[in-house]
């Protein structure tokens, strides 16, 4: 079972993790005491993965939507001029 212990960004990433990993559950503060050293340094490296993975899509993520809200506006003008020509 993973488990992560998350302040901010809590609702998005165990939604996210929940659908692949059945058993994942984020830790409220009063069970922190319960984890081990190991358990602590296994989060910081998760932590390290999803930011990195984050800083890569969100330009990316970024670029598609424009693209795609472009490809909607040249289409639509497109539609529009023929319309216009009749």
């Amino acid at each position: 079972m993973i488990r992560i212990n998350l302040t901010l960004k809590k609702g998005l990433i165990e939604k996210l993790f929940s659908h692949w990993y059945p058993g994942f559950k984020t830790l409220n503060s009063y069970d922190e005491k319960k984890i081990s050293y190991n358990n602590k340094q296994n989060n910081k490296i998760i932590f390290c993965l999803i930011n990195v993975i984050w800083f890569f899509f969100k330009p990316t993520a970024k670029l598609l939507s424009y693209g795609f809200f472009l490809f909607l506006f040249i289409k639509k003008k497109r539609i529009i001029l023929k319309i216009l020509q009749f």
